[in-house]
């Protein structure tokens, strides 16, 4: 910290560290479980085990990974970490400036924190066996590497490898105001503006998941682009007020608002259009108009294709004509979200106080439900993925002749759905607490 002035009502402040972010135990500990060796399975269908089945099985230590005698025998995923993997980590800085606004008992601050990955995570299949590039340069796979014929160590099926890579940065701007409890009352406000990006959004606990829940251009490929955590547009808003209504016992009120961009999404295919065995991932090429060869399927319709430019022409995709809407291009709706916390204290022996409390979590939505449209949890398909809410814009394939795109018509064209809140979880509560102060 530095004082500008003596009286210290104007401070510059800043600072920058390297941080260490959460440990991915299960994604490192998966190389040691699913290895692909030191593993053997006996199946008894009908009568009582003898000891002998639990000493004896098929097992040989001299082929510890086995033999594949036909393409549909069970081969085993393994999990791979690099050599030297570090813990995600990152390089973070800020720079601040506080002025104490004296004359109407204000505090204005503004606020820069910029944070840059130094290891974040990245996941690939090493067992994904190209076929072809398409004309628009994505590389097609010859499928998921389950049969032999689809990889290229048939020895296993996939093989997920975590290695660390320095892609990833964000940067955001706050201005806020204020005002410490005085005369019983209190309030901050704040705005925040901001961006972030990065290649592999992590969410997930296992390799095998979080492979399957990036929506990728290219498959294995470091990617930058909009980061699921972004919030471009923040405003918070909180105000406390205090009572005495028995003794010197304080009752304290709070209310804490927070209005924001909504969360990224992405557009993409419902089904596996690059054939790397992960289906509803893929990105989706803007056509340019109804003559775009991506219509030129011999079973497509001059309906079908109208009406699929029509959802085009009308949505967010018409900036990306002639090209691919990238990851996490697209943003959700504003979000209001409204807390109360309601706090009660009560003298026992000096020092010692009791504080009973009470918080009432999206309290906005017991409100108003069409004001504070606060949601914890989107459902995305069959899951809770927070990092993967898409909306699908029907099928995709390459013509493994011609190398071209082309959309995959359906009996009629159906409007992009969008995830629904998991109602259960994004509900109002109301939870208790007491604590000892002494």
């Amino acid at each position: 910290n530095y004082s500008v002035d003596e009286a210290r009502k104007v401070q510059l402040r800043g600072g920058v560290g390297h941080f260490v972010g959460r440990i991915p135990w299960v994604m490192v500990s998966n190389s040691f479980g699913s290895s692909g060796v030191g593993r053997g399975n006996e199946t008894l269908i009908a009568g009582i085990p003898s000891l002998s089945n639990y000493l004896t099985n098929s097992f040989d230590p001299k082929n510890p990974i086995g033999a594949v005698a036909s393409v549909t025998v069970t081969r085993p995923d393994i999990n791979l970490v690099r050599y030297k993997l570090n813990d995600p980590s990152v390089w973070r800085g800020n720079a601040a400036l506080d002025v104490a606004l004296d004359t109407i008992g204000r505090t204005f601050t503004v606020e820069a924190i910029h944070t840059r990955a130094s290891a974040a995570l990245f996941i690939q299949n090493l067992n994904l066996k190209p076929r072809f590039v398409g004309l628009d340069g994505r590389q097609i796979f010859s499928g998921a590497p389950s049969p032999t014929a689809t990889t290229l160590h048939p020895e296993f099926a996939n093989v997920y490898a975590v290695s660390n890579i320095k892609e990833g940065q964000s940067t955001y701007v706050s201005v806020g105001l204020n005002r410490p409890m005085k005369k019983s009352w209190s309030y901050n406000l704040t705005y925040t503006k901001g961006e972030a990006e990065d290649a592999l959004p992590l969410g997930e606990t296992t390799a095998g998941s979080q492979f399957g829940r990036n929506a990728i251009f290219n498959q294995n490929t470091v990617e930058v682009s909009r980061s699921a955590f972004e919030v471009s547009d923040r405003i918070q808003l909180s105000l406390a007020r205090e009572f005495k209504f028995f003794r010197d016992w304080k009752t304290t009120v709070s209310l804490y608002y927070e209005g924001r961009t909504g969360n990224p999404y992405t557009f993409t295919y419902t089904n596996d259009t690059n054939a790397d065995g992960v289906t509803g991932n893929d990105l989706v090429y803007v056509p340019t108009g109804v003559t775009d060869p991506v219509f030129s399927s011999p079973t497509m319709t001059a309906a079908y294709a109208q009406a699929y430019m029509n959802y085009v022409d009308q949505s967010e995709l018409a900036r990306y004509k002639g090209g691919v809407a990238p990851r996490h291009a697209f943003t959700q709706p504003w979000t209001n979200r409204l807390d109360l916390h309601v706090s009660q204290t009560i003298g026992i022996y000096k020092p010692a106080e009791l504080e009973i409390f009470a918080d009432f979590i999206n309290f906005g939505a017991w409100l108003s439900k069409d004001l504070f449209g606060y949601y914890e949890i989107l459902r995305s398909g069959s899951s809770d993925n927070e990092l993967a809410v898409v909306k699908q814009l029907g099928a995709a394939a390459y013509d493994a002749t011609s190398r071209q795109l082309l959309i995959t018509p359906a009996a009629s064209f159906a409007t992009p759905a969008f995830p629904t809140p998991d109602n259960e979880l994004s509900r109002w509560r109301i939870q208790f607490g007491a604590r000892l102060r002494f």
